[in-house]
């Protein structure tokens, strides 16, 4: 048998060879994955790219069928999925409150996963939950969906939570960002805070969402904050580049305010934006 001019001796070659070329289908492989929606956003035209500003029903986003792109179908909630979402009847775990009472994230993790099957079992690819707005008033109509007054214990079953509902494949939703105080006239009343009070209370369990647990969307609240429209003043200031968050904002009709014309949310100034 004649050998190939060059060709090692050893029999190893031919295992390093299958070992390199599995190492590069891994690689481009897992390339493609993270480029496929950057690849996909390129071939959607301005009006299709702002369709998607908007739900094709109040539980679906829009379809593109021309890239086959598909509608996400969103579900409540935060203590189980909700009827008036999924028209099914579902578990109803115990409420946030009472999840806050445990002190345990373990617990925690166990409940986002449990939440996440059902979601999936019921055909929704995103569940809007958790709540993890401080407790600051018995008062709120939402407390009881909410963990706790405490801004680390919140942060630590949010971040638990998320990991749980991720962990299946479903999208959580963490909300409503924030300072969501009250719930009457939710969509004209203002929060006044400070600066400091709102990143040492109202904002660590969102912000370690982000940073911890990748979460891959956040609902922004019906309240201003400080007299401009929550989602406006708060936006995705304190979200890392590194990080692509979604940005649901519910029931954009009542949720945008006429200050929003102001700090440029106006559709003239999105076309004008998109294009660029």
């Amino acid at each position: 048998k004649q050998e190939w001019p060059g060709r090692p001796q050893s029999t190893d070659w031919p295992q390093g060879v299958a070992v390199a070329i599995l190492l590069a289908i891994i690689f481009v492989t897992a390339m493609v994955h993270q480029l496929t929606p950057y690849v996909l956003l390129m071939q959607l035209t301005l009006d299709e790219k702002l369709s998607l500003l908007a739900g094709q029903s109040f539980w679906k986003t829009r379809a593109v069928p021309r890239v086959s792109l598909a509608p996400m179908r969103v579900t409540d909630g935060p203590r189980g999925v909700g009827y008036h979402s999924a028209w099914r009847r579902c578990t109803a775990f115990p409420t946030g409150i009472a999840l806050g009472a445990s002190w345990d994230p373990d617990l925690a993790r166990e409940f986002g996963e449990a939440l996440a099957r059902e979601t999936a079992a019921v055909g929704a690819h995103v569940v809007l939950g958790p709540a993890v707005n401080i407790c600051r008033t018995p008062l709120n109509g939402r407390t009881f969906e909410y963990f706790t007054e405490d801004p680390e214990l919140n942060a630590r079953l949010a971040v638990a939570c998320v990991q749980g509902i991720q962990s299946q494949g479903v999208a959580a939703c963490i909300k409503h960002y924030a300072a969501n105080n009250q719930e009457t006239n939710r969509t004209r009343n203002s929060s006044q805070l400070s600066e400091r009070a709102l990143r040492e209370i109202y904002l660590p369990a969102f912000e370690a969402a982000v940073r911890e647990a990748d979460v891959w969307s956040v609902m922004a609240a019906y309240n201003a904050v400080n007299g401009i429209t929550a989602e406006l003043t708060l936006g995705h200031r304190d979200v890392p580049p590194q990080h692509h968050v979604a940005d649901l904002h519910p029931a954009t009709p009542v949720g945008v305010e006429p200050d929003a014309e102001v700090v440029g949310l106006d559709q003239t100034r999105q076309r004008a934006a998109l294009a660029q």
